[in-house]
C-alpha cells in the first residue's frame, strides 16, 4: 500500500498460484521443474477525503465485515465500494455503512445478461472495555443474473434426442461452485 497524497492511496499485491481457483494463492512444490504462475492479486486506488468516508475501486480487498463462512479471506473483489463511518461524541461506539457494486461477468458491452454482485452492509464496532470489542453487522447481497433456472420440458426432450445448444445454459460455471448444490436439470 502506497500513500500517494493525504487523501489518495494505491495498493498492489502479487501472488503465485493458479488462475482457476479464486480463493487460493497456494503454490504446490514439485511441478516437474515447470515455472510458477505469477499473478496480479490486487490493484486498487483508495480515496479517503475524511476520517468518516472512503471509496475504493479496482481489484480490492474484501470490503465487508465477514467470516470465512460467508467470504473467503483470500477472495478479492473487482469493482467499487464506499464506506461511511460517522463518529459521535461517544468514541466507543462506531457505526458503519458499506455499499459496493462488482461485475462478475460482462458479455461484451453491459447488457441485461451481465452478472453483478451488489451489496450493502450496516453494523457497528463497540469498544466495551480497553481490551474487548464487540463487532456486529448485517448485510444484503444481490446477485444479478446468477440464479439458476429450470430447463423447459421441450429443451430437455431436444437434448435427449440428439442435443441442444441451449441445454444446461443456466447452471453455474465450474469456477463458481464452492459449496452446496448449484446445478439445475
Amino acid at each position: 500500500l502506497a500513500k500517494v497524497s493525504d487523501d489518495w492511496s494505491a495498493g498492489v499485491r502479487l501472488a503465485t498460484g493458479t488462475t482457476s481457483d479464486r480463493v487460493s494463492t497456494n503454490q504446490t512444490l514439485g511441478q516437474d521443474f515447470n515455472k510458477y504462475q505469477f499473478l496480479l492479486d490486487r490493484a486498487y486506488v483508495k480515496y479517503d477525503p475524511a476520517e468518516w468516508f472512503s471509496v475504493t475501486g479496482g481489484r480490492i480487498p474484501n470490503p465487508w465485515m465477514s467470516t470465512d463462512l460467508v467470504w473467503s479471506e483470500n477472495l478479492n473483489f473487482e469493482g467499487f465500494a464506499a464506506t461511511l463511518k460517522p463518529s459521535f461524541s461517544c468514541g466507543d461506539f462506531r457505526p458503519f455503512l458499506t455499499v459496493g457494486a462488482f461485475p462478475l461477468r460482462e458479455d461484451g458491452p453491459p447488457s441485461k445478461s451481465s452478472r453483478w454482485l451488489r451489496g450493502a452492509q450496516v453494523g457497528a464496532k463497540w469498544q466495551l472495555m480497553p481490551n474487548s470489542r464487540l463487532s456486529f453487522g448485517m448485510a444484503l447481497y444481490d446477485f444479478d443474473n446468477l440464479e439458476g433456472r429450470p430447463e423447459t420440458q421441450a429443451n430437455y426432450q431436444s437434448f435427449l434426442l440428439g442435443g441442444s445448444a441451449t441445454y444446461g445454459q443456466y447452471e453455474y460455471g465450474s469456477g463458481l461452485r464452492q459449496k452446496g448444490n448449484t446445478l439445475f436439470d
